[in-house]
């Protein structure tokens, strides 16, 4: 059975939560802290719950780091769609057709964003981003969006020529 290619993407970039130096300075530090909390409550008149402390020691302090370290951020823009998904959580698509401008950004991640993760926000609309302090702030027709980047020239430039070329197909 003959087929044809897929296109190749005009942009993609994956990044990990992993990345970020405060989630890595976090991931360490947190065990280490619930371990000592639940030793000083396992040393209490309570004893007999060290089983379950244990339990949820290892659940919140192994396990949650684990999988916070492996939370990604694939970024990817085809010929028709900006596609952002935050696996496994999230889903953000925007057709290039809608949008109307996609500039590159500098901006603070706490003060400007909230942070890292998946917000929203008057400033920017919806925020997608996981490291850094870089991205590109896009307008569309119906939303406002922040897509966090360590590209964010070659992400902008790949959004508006998308647009721009989806635009001249409607013509």
């Amino acid at each position: 059975m003959v087929g044809t290619a897929p296109k190749p993407a005009r942009f993609e970039e994956t990044q990990r939560l992993g990345q970020n130096r405060l989630v890595r300075a976090i991931m360490v530090i947190e065990p280490v802290f619930l371990g000592l909390i639940f030793l000083v409550l396992g040393l209490g008149p309570a004893r007999s719950s060290w089983p379950t402390l244990l339990v949820v020691w290892v659940a919140i302090a192994l396990v949650m780091p684990l999988l916070l370290a492996r939370l990604t951020m694939r970024t990817l823009v085809t010929d028709d769609e900006l596609l952002v998904r935050w696996s496994p959580l999230c889903r953000f698509r925007l057709p290039l057709r809608e949008v109307e401008t996609a500039q590159p950004v500098r901006y603070d991640p706490i003060a400007d964003a909230g942070g890292w993760g998946i917000k929203r926000n008057r400033k920017f609309g919806r925020i997608y981003n996981v490291y850094g302090d870089r991205g590109v702030a896009i307008t569309a027709r119906d939303t406002r969006a922040l897509i966090g980047s360590q590209r964010p020239d070659e992400l902008a430039q790949a959004i508006l020529q998308g647009a721009i070329e989806s635009d001249s197909h409607r013509s």
